[in-house]
């Protein structure tokens, strides 16, 4: 059977809990045209990609007039593998929960106006690519703990420029 048709109550309600966390996604952040009021299904939706089992792996966002927080519950969204949500107008700082999303590969924040510290936990993902550029981000170089995270992480390619890098 399909997993998607409701047989499998637990794997329904996370998919809904997945159409909850777009749903406040919109209501908090906005957008040009990724987000559809109505009961189509998410997945079909041309920013948003699924996997076989209905569950959201690619949020692809870039330039959606966007503005506001990143909400938390970005981090419930554990089978996602891709965020770009660069080149929006997204402040405030980079929720610590998106450390929690351990099949991520792909992070990019660039080109918005957040602040704040760059949460550690991020170096702890299997991202080939966090794409921090150009936001208003302090980075504190002179942090030992910081460089030493910097400087054990195996992501591939880390950008970081165009942010204020402060001594402390």
């Amino acid at each position: 059977s399909n997993p998607r048709n409701g047989n499998n109550r637990s794997l329904s309600n996370t998919i809904a809990g997945e159409r909850l966390t777009l749903d406040n996604l919109y209501g908090k952040c906005g957008g040009k045209d990724w987000y559809k009021d109505d009961n189509t299904d998410h997945c079909d939706w041309k920013y948003i990609q699924c996997n076989d089992d209905g569950h959201i792996i690619n949020l692809v966002l870039e330039q959606q007039s966007m503005s506001g927080i990143i909400p938390t519950e970005l981090g419930t969204l554990t089978n996602l593998r891709t965020i770009d949500l660069s080149s929006n107008n997204l402040n405030g700082e980079i929720p610590s929960e998106l450390g929690s999303l351990t099949e991520m590969v792909d992070l990019n924040l660039s080109y918005n106006q957040l602040t704040g510290d760059a949460p550690m936990e991020l170096f702890d993902l299997p991202l080939n690519v966090l794409d921090l550029s150009f936001n208003k981000i302090k980075f504190v170089p002179s942090s030992i703990k910081f460089w030493d995270r910097i400087l054990s992480t195996n992501i591939p390619k880390l950008k970081f420029s165009g942010n204020k890098i402060k001594e402390k």
